[in-house]
Parts: C-alpha cells; structure tokens; sequence
C-alpha cells in the first residue's frame, strides 16, 4: 500500500511540471534565423542551354523579407508555368502569359529564346547579414534596415545550328551556300553539275559560325576519302558516275546542348575518265613487314595473278645478287591506289632493291591501263629509334644536358638542318666540356646491333687533336667511347659519321659528346636506328 502511494506522489510531481512548462507566457520557437542558398538544374556547371530549352532556378534561402526572380525585357526569356515531362521537346505552351520580367515564386523555369549571354537576377533582402559561400562567396550590402543579397546568373544560350560552307575546284569557287540556304536532296535535278576528272579533288571547307558546331563531318559519296573530320577537307575522285555529298554540323560534348544540322551540298559531282598517264607516283617504300608498297595516280580496278608481271632484283654489298621471286601482288585493302607486294625471300636494310613492271593490264576505275616502269628503287624500312626534334636538337634546352653548361648551348650559327644544332666550347687546361641526351633515352634490346649517325662543323680555330663521343647501354653501365681524330678533318663544313655497335645488355641508352682542349664543335642529326644488315 505504501508503494502505491508513492507512485502517486511521483506521477503527480510529473504532471504539475508539464502544466507548468506548458502555460509558460515567455516560451517562442527558435525561428528567427536567416541564411541565403540557392540550387540550378545545371548543378554547379557552366550555365549553358540550347536555344528553347529551358533551365530552372530554385531559391532556397530561409527567412528572407523579399524576393525575386528576373530577366532584362530584351532578353528573350519567359517564365514557365504547368508540369513538364521528358516526352515534352516543345516549351511555348508552357509560357506563362500572367508574368513579364519579374516573378516572386521560390523555383522558376526559365525559357531561353534567345541566342547569347543572357542574365538571370536573383535579388533577396533579409532582417540579418548573410552569406553564400560557395565557389564564389557571396555577401549581404545593407540598405537601409535591411540586408540585400544581389546576384545575377550569366546562361550562355547556343543557336540553332545553321551549316554554311563553300566548295573549290582546282582554287576556284564552285559553289557558296549561306547559313540560311535550306539545300534538300529533292532538288538535286536543279543543281549544276561539275565536271572533275578521275584521280582530281575537290576542297570542301566549311564555313559554320552559326550553332558554333565542335564537329564537321563531310560524306562524300565516291571520294576518296568517303568520310573527313576536317574542316577543310580534300577529296580525291577515281570513280567513274555522278555523285553527291553533305556536311553535318554537330555540337557535342560535357555539359554542351547537343545540336547537329546536316545539309546537302547542291552539286552533282560528275567524275570522268583522266586524260593523264595512268603511272607510278612518289617512292616506292618497303613496310615493316616488308611489303613492298607502290602508290599510281588512280584507284585500281580489284585484280588477281599479276605476280608474273613484276621484277624485283636484290642486292647487297656482301655479293648478294638475285631476282627474288614474287609471291603476292594486290590492291592495298584500305586505299585503293596503292600496290602491295610481297616477296618469297626476306630482304634486308642494307639491301639495294628495284622494282620492275612488265605491263599486265592492271586498269583503274576510270578505264585506264597501268604503264610499265623499270628498276624503281625501293626505299627501305628503317627502325629510327630517335626522334628528329630531340636528336636533331629542335624541341628545346632541357632535351640535352650538360655538365659544363656555359660552354655547351643550342646555336643557330651553324646547322645541319631544321633550325638548331648543339654547340660545345672548350678550352686548354680546363674541364672537358660534355653534354648528353640522358633526360631522352631510346630503348635498346640485348644482342641487337644499332647504328649511330651524326653531323659535326669543326670550326677553323680548333686546334685539339681528337673528340670522344660515348654511346650508353644499360642506364649507362656499359658504354663504347668512339674516339675519332679532327686534324684530318675539313673545316668549315658539315662531316657525317656513322658507327655500328652491338649491344650487350637491354635497357635504356642515350649519346654524349665529350670534347677538350681548345676546340668550337657543332653537332647535328643525331640517329640511333636498328641495323638490319643481311648477313
């Protein structure tokens, strides 16, 4: 019984607190706080949208006295009301016509009808001093009582895209269409019709400023190429027919508005037999996989069994003296005017090589018959292991170092070819002056034999009696000092050098030249390439 009692005492006590805290007179909720935030459909990206499109705009700040959302009455934007879905692709129905240039709702969405930068103002006033920190931290100016947040959102709005190009033939302007010329395939028979002959080109250079597009793409039926990125494109006819092209216009890439426009362009192109010979063109080259590849001034019909018809003739200065039957000839699979040719026999980098064609009716698109042709020289296959601007001593001061810098400097006085070659100064009785190409090794294998070339300009005043240029293997653990004396030597003129060395370990490998005594050396066109001698 007293147990009981005592809980009653205590359940009382609880319920005269309650009532107590309850009837409270002075007691107000914690609401007299302000703050500034605010959110875009574009997140925190740059505000870009394409013209009629629309963004959205929420204010999310707490306590404010005013607000409002607006834009400059030549802006071209307008306000938006109703539920838009993803299926919507058109926003006028949405305008709310009850609104100009002003709105006070909390979130907006905002149609953009006008191409450039336009403003979106977000103007706020509070009872307290606020910030918005973000990328830019944004402060509150007082006015009078109260504190004024004042911010203006600069949406970049792109165009419709509207292509413009022009098209050139041999340098003169066959056709010009503007960015507001509507140019479809169903007008084709009205257009004029120009005349190229096979294995001539075409330029198509594009003019679009309109949308400002980030990608051209030219398709040109019966051109070679048939497809081009480029902004001026140069396109070779071999076919005989008439054909068409077009250019699309697109504009593509993160947080872009996608666009695109594609236009035909009003010509028929009408492609005609060449009244050139139908020949070999350039060099002929050997590919790494010692394909012997030959370019002619057409695109070759498909053909098969022609390997009769041609003569390679091999030698070598060790004796070497053969015609090397041939296995295989076919029109390269990716280009159509070049000749690949395959050997049953390797041939070697040291190997002299022509080339013969008896005549074998090889015809091109246009009807045209292949000339013969006798002993072409084929340029070899060559592993260069060094590149031109660091070893031809173009691309700049940190690609060689040295370890006498004032007496080793790039110089324009005297070179080999490009623009610059490597001058070393050195004195009697000083250091030697050294400079190397360690900060740009090549990668060297074990067992291989490499060729090392390069150019020196003795100048007059030299008097020291030889130069000691060092080839590096391993990270520079082995090496091979080429001692080579100057005073038989001219002076005054370019001299080439050219040394074999097989390498014993892999790793990366680099050249110095190393010099002293009282001498004025340039060097020049350094090479390290794999020799490929025939054994």
């Amino acid at each position: 019984m007293q147990e009981i009692m005592k809980n009653i005492k205590i359940l009382f006590l609880f319920s005269a607190l309650a009532m107590l805290f309850a009837c409270e007179a002075d007691y107000e909720p914690l609401n007299d706080y302000s703050d500034v935030d605010w959110y875009t459909s574009t997140f925190g990206d740059a505000k870009l949208v394409g013209v009629d499109n629309y963004l959205s705009f929420s204010d999310l700040s707490q306590n404010y006295i005013d607000h409002s959302w607006s834009f400059a009455d030549t802006s071209g934007c307008k306000f938006l009301k109703g539920v838009i879905v993803r299926q919507d692709t058109s926003f006028t129905q949405f305008i709310d016509k009850d609104l100009d240039e002003v709105s006070t709702k909390e979130t907006v969405s905002i149609l953009f009808t006008k191409p450039g930068v336009q403003g979106i103002r977000l103007r706020n006033t509070f009872p307290h001093p606020v910030t918005f920190e973000g990328l830019d931290t944004l402060v509150a100016v007082k006015e009078g009582d109260v504190w004024v947040i004042d911010t203006t959102f600069m949406v970049d709005v792109y165009d419709t895209i509207q292509s413009a190009f022009k098209v050139f033939k041999e340098d003169i302007e066959i056709a010009n269409v503007d960015f507001n010329q509507q140019v479809t395939l169903a007008d084709s028979a009205s257009w004029p019709t120009v005349e190229i002959e096979a294995g001539a080109s075409l330029k198509f250079v594009d003019m679009t400023e309109k949308g400002r597009p980030n990608l051209i793409t030219w398709s040109v039926n019966g051109g070679s190429p048939s497809t081009s990125t480029d902004s001026a494109a140069v396109v070779n006819y071999y076919r005989l027919g008439t054909f068409f092209a077009r250019q699309t216009a697109a504009r593509s890439g993160e947080n872009l508005p996608f666009g695109n426009k594609m236009k035909y362009v009003p010509l028929k192109i009408k492609v005609i037999k060449s009244s050139l010979p139908f020949e070999i063109v350039g060099t002929i080259t050997e590919k790494s996989d010692e394909t012997i590849q030959m370019s002619v001034s057409g695109e070759l019909v498909e053909f098969t069994d022609k390997e009769e018809f041609f003569t390679v003739h091999v030698t070598n200065p060790n004796g070497f003296d053969k015609i090397v039957p041939v296995s295989s000839v076919s029109r390269n699979a990716s280009f159509g005017n070049i000749i690949d040719l395959k050997l049953s026999e390797a041939i070697y980098g040291n190997d002299v090589v022509t080339v013969s064609y008896a005549g074998g009716n090889l015809e091109s698109l246009d009807e045209r018959t292949l000339q013969g042709f006798t002993d072409i020289l084929v340029t070899p296959h060559v592993v260069t292991l060094t590149s031109e601007s660091v070893y031809g001593f173009e691309s700049g001061a940190d690609d060689w170092i040295s370890t006498n810098a004032p007496t080793v400097a790039y110089s324009t006085e005297q070179v080999a070819s490009g623009n610059y070659s490597i001058k070393l100064t050195s004195v009697a009785g000083e250091d030697w002056t050294r400079c190397t190409s360690e900060n740009n090794p090549v990668e060297l294998e074990a067992g291989k034999t490499y060729t090392i070339k390069y150019k020196v300009w003795i100048d007059p005043s030299t008097t020291t009696a030889s130069m000691g240029p060092w080839f590096y293997w391993n990270d520079g653990a082995g090496g091979q000092q080429f001692w080579t004396g100057l005073n038989p030597l001219a002076r005054g003129e370019w001299i080439s050098f050219s040394r074999d060395q097989v390498v014993p370990d892999a790793g990366p490998g680099f050249f110095s030249f190393r010099v002293n005594g009282d001498a004025i050396l340039y060097f020049d066109d350094v090479t390290i390439i794999e020799t490929d001698n025939r054994p």
